[in-house]
């Protein structure tokens, strides 16, 4: 194993994470406003 092949792999986990997580963020703001348009 060379050590770019290693760095590689875990900067596309880190991108991957961070993808994932800034979707996660997304999806709970449009949850949250969805539900306040359906309470008002």
């Amino acid at each position: 194993m060379h050590y770019c092949t290693i760095w590689s792999q875990i900067i596309r986990i880190n991108i991957m994470y961070e993808i994932c997580k800034y979707i996660y963020i997304y999806m709970m703001n449009l949850v949250g406003i969805i539900t306040n348009m359906y309470h008002t």
